[in-house]
């Protein structure tokens, strides 16, 4: 099956500057998606992206315009004087040209895995990402925000590789109390770009408070800002989906962070090395402040927004052995405890 980067690298080599209107430059597909052939990959004379996907001369195309992004219509092409009918997905919006390269891999994958027809898996695939795809351009997300975004999916990787369903315990987008959590377990992650310091930023007093009686752990990362090597966003995502987990499932949690498709391209060069990945159980003597240091358990009147940093560097708290850490991720994938 045709991969991001294989599908990338087909529309980069295509060059659309001697094309006349309505023409298009194509690249034919490495093999067949069904018994009516290969796709097409197209650029048109305004750069725009093409999939087209061959069907017989009678075949009742049903079009999708409803986006004004991607949308879905007939197309027909010559083969010397034999006229062909495509049906043709095009992207009309260039700062969702990222987001289309992942749609036409979803396309592909339900064509050739489910047999659908090329305009029903279109459509199918288009309506998951529909409200993606009505979104105008994003601004970039600041360091912060990347940097938080990191630790959790490096979090995630690591719950991964024991089993793929700690997707469902990612809570962090939702901005929920704890950024992962499962039926008996919750986790928070805290990540500095500090050099040595292991001081973390707590914001306010549930972040570090249990949820309904349920062990809380904090997972503390110290990250590396890099210039070669280390890993981006977008390699951590192919890396999480490379162990099992579904893109389809992912990037919507990631631009419910605040980071959407076209972003990931562009923060492309911010890179980080983990220097440390540690655990801590946030028991009683945890470093923290919670509703249980009040006497109302309220944050007194007239205190708002309170934000306070916790130092890991001195001893205790103790962090959890590398056995421990991976049985308490093991524990939150599976949500048994």
């Amino acid at each position: 099956m045709i991969s991001h980067e294989d599908l990338e690298l087909a529309w980069s080599l295509l060059d659309p500057q001697t094309l006349n209107p309505g023409e298009l430059d194509i690249r034919t597909g490495d093999e067949s998606i069904n018994a009516w052939g290969e796709p097409l990959f197209g650029v048109d004379s305004r750069r725009f992206r093409h999939l087209l996907l061959p069907v017989p001369r009678d075949y009742q195309i049903n079009e999708d315009t409803e986006s004004a992004g991607v949308q879905i219509k007939v197309h027909e092409l010559f083969d010397g004087e034999t006229p062909k009918t495509f049906v043709d997905i095009a992207c009309y919006k260039p700062h969702l040209n990222k987001l289309f390269t992942t749609i036409v891999v979803e396309i592909l994958s339900q064509i050739t895995e489910e047999q659908l027809k090329p305009d029903v898996a279109g459509r199918r695939v288009l309506d998951r990402w529909r409200e993606l795809l009505e979104k105008p351009p994003s601004h970039l997300p600041d360091l912060k925000t990347i940097t938080g975004l990191f630790a959790e999916l490096e979090t995630l990787r690591r719950g991964a590789e024991s089993n793929i369903n700690v997707i469902n315990c990612w809570q962090g987008p939702r901005k929920a109390r704890h950024d992962f959590s499962s039926g008996h377990l919750s986790l928070e992650v805290k990540a500095t770009r500090a050099i040595e310091s292991r001081i973390y930023r707590i914001h306010g007093t549930e972040q570090l408070e249990t949820d309904q009686g349920k062990p809380l752990y904090l997972a503390a990362l110290r990250l590396e800002q890099v210039n070669s090597g280390g890993l981006t966003i977008k390699s951590m995502i192919d890396e999480i989906c490379r162990i099992g987990v579904s893109r389809s499932d992912l990037l919507p949690l990631i631009a419910d962070a605040g980071i959407s498709e076209d972003m990931i391209y562009l923060i492309n060069y911010i890179k980080f090395v983990v220097k440390e990945f540690n655990l801590y159980h946030v028991d009683r003597d945890f470093p923290k402040i919670t509703s249980d240091d009040f006497s109302d358990k309220e944050i007194p009147s007239g205190v708002q927004n309170l934000t306070y940093d916790i130092d890991l560097s001195r001893k205790p708290p103790y962090p959890l052995s590398t056995e421990e850490t991976s049985e308490i991720l093991t524990l939150l994938a599976s949500g048994d405890m």
